[in-house]
């Protein structure tokens, strides 16, 4: 009795693999032209444009997935990135839910109020250090069909290098974080292009 093929079956995985790579790439886009807007706008104006910032931090760790997905054989640091990707998606639509329910309260720049201020550390801390534990695995891994195989851990550790700008303005570091975002998302959606080495 022979056996099936398993072509079909292994083309499946790469379409899919494919697929979560492209909607990380979607998702990375947009959340930096979420955060460049709203920097941009406060930079201009001196007002916040509504859920700009929360439109950034919701989809920032499900891009985070997307580059989890260009992983081939993705090892203990990778997966735990994964882990904190989804408590970031978690965290932060929580936190969004939450600000929408009568009567609660919820966070401004200027105080910390529990439960929303805890759910929107989380969601922010949560992807960040996704991209950070993953973007080393990428880095270690020696990826071979991305020949950005250094960006995730660059940008992961962009606002960092970025921090200091905000002595001139707070916006500005983080227009810088999201055009690195903007930046890693042209990697990625280029990971997904079989063409690409």
């Amino acid at each position: 009795m022979s056996k099936p093929d398993g072509g079909f079956t292994g083309q499946a995985k790469v379409m899919d693999r494919r697929t979560l790579v492209r909607t990380g790439a979607l998702a990375l886009a947009f959340a930096g032209a979420a955060w460049c807007i709203k920097a941009g706008v406060i930079l201009v104006t001196g007002y916040q444009p509504p859920f700009s910032f929360e439109l950034g931090q919701l989809f920032f760790p499900v891009g985070v997935i997307g580059v989890y997905s260009t992983l081939q054989r993705p090892g203990g640091l990778a997966r735990a990135g994964l882990w904190l990707a989804i408590i970031g998606v978690v965290g932060t639509s929580v936190g969004w839910v939450y600000s929408l329910l009568p009567g609660a309260r919820a966070a401004t720049s200027e105080d910390f109020v529990m439960p929303h201020s805890l759910f929107v550390l989380t969601g922010s801390l949560g992807g960040v250090l996704a991209l950070l534990l993953i973007g080393i695995a990428i880095a270690r891994a020696g990826h071979d069909r991305w020949r950005w195989r250094w960006a995730a851990l660059i940008v992961a550790v962009l606002p960092l290098a970025v921090l200091p700008t905000g002595a001139i303005n707070i916006e500005i570091p983080i227009l810088l974080t999201a055009v690195g975002w903007l930046w890693l998302a042209s990697g990625l959606w280029s990971a997904a292009d079989p063409r690409t080495k």
